[in-house]
């Protein structure tokens, strides 16, 4: 539980609501994170916080997570359990698409390994998702959201009948206006309009009478008739039944298919608080990465071991500001389960403590928090916290009064697995009365065994801290050069308030300090200053440390690196000894080879003079070559001074390997001093000493014999929906160009799927349309085409159907 009720708002997990709230992207996602409450027993923590960590992995590895549909439809569903209530088609439509989102998340979780996401696998695992349930809408409903005339036989002849009818009237309603516009009662450029659902022509008010009809309306100014010729009520009037009989046909057939799926209703509500579950969670995952949150260990105890925490909504204001959030370690443990910190004012010890209340919050809550791996937590089920001004006129409470009020609460529900956060105890009356009940309070609270964080100025408070057991005082450190704070944190020493030096510093008058020390005694004042002193020294050692372990880290490094490149050398020397060693074999026993010749060579002569110096010349020679040979091998280790590679030592198609990488690849064109290469599907920039030309033989053998241009794979067939219209315009174009792009558009409606198409090209003289029409008749899939209904375009626009 939390204490006061506005817990949340004290420490500023609100505004983290509020983030995760934007964060989400469907409706129960956002209102999950306005209602989800955190969780208080170490099992139910692990699972929200591996939950994140997991949906931070595929965020992180681009696992190309499926969209979830933005739909809550526990609105409405609800509403329609009664017998006899049917959905509307919007309804069904957000229903389609819960439950595509459903089936891709199924499939999504069984292609990934059920180790690595096994927290997020718990919420679809229960899922019984049946492909039927999706089939049945998708017989009733088209991909435009209508319902379609196959729904039922009925509605299939209502709609025959009601097309049959809107053709017959448009040719009637066209003959007229070309009689009208022939005897001069309308201008050439007048169409009919509608008025009450009714088709009509609009005519000067002075020749209303001259067609026979009814007047359904007239222009505000009274100069405009609109008429209904008589020829057409009839139709119009059968037309009227026919639309309200297929409005009633539509409600049956919405009954039926309600009344089938009643039984799913409660699978359907509970798909929908699983895909906003994950939504949720999802939220959480990449709020945690824009604070590089990390997995903190959960311990079963209470608890904290917290190394370089920061306080997650600071360090989202100072990253836009570009600017550093000091990180902190906080220890709270059984020894010493409560800390008072102390130290100078706007030093931080606000902003600590609420880091402490904010980050242990959201750990429960499930986010993962910003500090350094190997952080650790335990689990508190209470959080007590008093901070800030709470008089109230309506209770006639004064800020003390709601300080004691507060306290007295504390006190009455302490336990040890309760962390309470109090700043500036015992402030809003006399300070030696107030810090003696604080001080009292304190020890009750310390009795309870309950774990907290104090902040104060009292002295007493923290005298209390060094002497009484499980306690530690902690410092808020102060630049006493600068004269400003650090912010940091030290554990384990009281702060002193800097008081006399910071008002030293703003210049307030030096005999008015001089008199403050007077009145506040010398005792006082050197214990400020022993604290000062024991601050500086202590930041001095700190600094020294750091600097020798920092020191001994680099000479770990070069020893290491040392230690390596001996090895290297070693290595490489007995390689090319080993070399020379084969070498030199190999040349004495060719030596021997030439001598046993020779010798055969001067015996089977007999000693012949010719022979013999020919024979001694050529061997005198092969030695000459052997010791030019040795002194090659003596020379073996230096290796001889690479030319370097220019850009125009490389030709575009000359195919290349990057140095010390087993990438290959191909110079596209020089750019300035640098190549553009391209490697697989990756095109870049590269210096030209990087890379190193290769054959064409070896080019193929370590690519495999591939090379696929950038560019080549096409689009993305799910991006093709997205941005695909069902309506092309052709109106201003030349025949031959309007047919290229109504081939195009076709070719394109077949391969996203789309089956109802509309070709806008105008009326004319038919010219456009009729070469549009014989080119449709000769596509097989084109199972129909007609003109648009008069009202929304008549002969102007041709109506496509496909047959997938």
């Amino acid at each position: 539980m939390v204490y006061p009720e506005n817990f949340e708002e004290k420490v500023g997990f609100l505004r983290i609501r509020k983030l995760l709230e934007d964060q989400s992207d469907t409706l129960v996602g956002k209102r999950l994170s306005r209602e989800i409450e955190q969780v208080y027993d170490p099992a139910s923590v692990k699972t929200r916080l591996a939950e994140t960590d997991q949906f931070v992995k595929i965020l992180k590895e681009n696992m190309k997570f499926p969209d979830l549909a933005a739909v809550d439809i526990a609105r409405f569903l609800k509403q329609k359990e009664p017998e006899g209530t049917c959905l509307d088609v919007e309804e069904w439509m957000e229903i389609r698409k819960l439950l595509v989102s459903i089936r891709q998340l199924l499939k999504f979780f069984k292609e990934k390994d059920s180790g690595d996401l096994q927290a997020l696998q718990t919420w679809i695992s229960a899922i019984a998702y049946s492909p039927v349930i999706h089939e049945k809408i998708d017989q009733v409903f088209n991909r435009q959201a209508k319902v379609r005339d196959q729904a039922s036989l009925e509605l299939k002849r209502i709609r025959v009948r009601l097309h049959s009818l809107t053709i017959s009237l448009s040719k009637q309603m066209s003959q007229i206006i070309t009689y009208a516009r022939k005897e001069g009662i309308i201008d050439s450029d007048t169409q009919a309009t509608l008025r009450e659902g009714r088709l009509v022509i609009p005519l000067p008010a002075t020749h209303k009478r001259k067609i026979k009809g009814l007047i359904h309306d007239e222009s505000a100014t009274g100069k405009t008739a609109f008429v209904e010729p008589v020829e057409l009520v009839e139709i119009n009037n059968e037309i009227g039944e026919l639309e309200r009989a297929e409005q009633r046909e539509i409600v049956k057939i919405l009954v039926k298919l309600t009344t089938a799926f009643r039984p799913y209703f409660e699978d359907l509500l509970h798909w929908n608080e699983v895909l906003g579950a994950l939504d949720h969670i999802r939220a959480r995952a990449r709020l945690s990465m824009q604070w590089q949150g990390v997995m903190p260990v959960i311990s079963k105890e209470a608890g904290i071991s917290w190394k370089k925490v920061r306080h997650p909504l600071l360090l989202l204001v100072y990253k836009k500001e570009g600017r550093k959030v000091v990180p902190q370690n906080i220890m709270l443990n059984h020894s010493e389960r409560v800390l008072i910190i102390s130290g100078p004012n706007a030093g931080g010890k606000s902003v600590c403590l609420k880091t402490v209340g904010l980050v242990q919050y959201m750990i429960q809550f499930g986010l993962l928090p910003p500090m350094k791996e190997g952080s650790s937590s335990g689990i508190f089920t209470q959080f007590l916290m008093d901070i800030g001004d709470e008089q109230s006129i309506d209770n006639d409470l004064s800020t003390y009064s709601s300080h004691l009020f507060h306290m007295k609460n504390f006190l009455r529900k302490a336990h040890p697995d309760t962390l309470f956060l109090i700043d500036e105890f015992g402030t809003g009356t006399e300070p030696q009365l107030g810090g003696a009940i604080a001080e009292s309070i304190l020890e009750k609270l310390v009795d309870s065994q309950a774990f907290g964080v104090v902040t104060t100025h009292y002295a007493n408070l923290k005298h209390f801290g060094t002497v009484a057991n499980g306690v530690v005082n902690g410092a808020m450190l102060f630049d006493t050069r600068k004269m400003k704070p650090v912010f940091e944190l030290d554990i384990g020493k009281p702060g002193g308030s800097f008081a006399f030096e910071i008002a030293r510093t703003i210049g307030l008058p030096e005999k008015v300090l001089e008199k403050a020390t007077e009145l506040v005694g010398p005792g006082h004042i050197r214990f400020d200053k022993n604290l000062r002193e024991i601050a500086r020294d202590k930041r001095y050692w700190e600094r020294k440390r750091q600097k020798i372990k920092k020191e001994e880290k680099e000479i770990e490094q070069l020893h290491h690196e040392y230690d390596e490149l001996l090895k290297e050398v070693a290595k490489e020397r007995k390689h090319q000894l080993r070399e020379v060693k084969e070498r030199a074999e190999e040349m004495l026993i060719q030596i021997n080879r030439r001598i046993e010749k020779t010798i055969r060579e001067i015996r089977e002569s007999q000693a012949d003079k010719a022979i013999s110096r020919t024979a001694r010349k050529k061997l005198n020679d092969y030695v000459t070559t052997v010791r030019d040979e040795f002194k090659k091998l003596e020379s073996a280790g230096e290796q001889p001074e690479e030319q370097s590679r220019t850009v125009m030592q490389f030709q575009p198609g000359q195919k290349i390997r990057i140095e010390d990488r087993d990438l290959y690849g191909e110079v596209l064109e020089h750019r300035n001093e640098s190549l553009m290469i391209s490697i697989g599907q990756m095109i870049t920039t590269i210096n030209p000493e990087k890379v190193i030309p290769v054959s064409e033989e070896e080019f193929k053998r370590h690519s495999g014999g591939q090379f696929h241009h950038p560019g080549s794979s096409g689009l993305d067939l799910e991006k093709r929906k997205l941005t695909f219209s069902p309506q092309l315009d052709v109106r201003g174009l030349r025949a031959a160009d309007a047919l290229q792009k109504v081939t195009e558009f076709i070719d394109e409606a077949i391969m996203v799927g789309y089956s109802d198409l509309r070709i806008i090209h105008g009326k004319g003289d038919g010219i456009l349309r009729q070469l549009i029409r014989d080119y449709l008749s000769g596509v097989d899939l084109v199972t129909e085409y007609r003109d648009e209904d008069i009202r929304i375009g008549g002969t102007g626009v041709t109506v496509v159907f496909l047959d997938f």
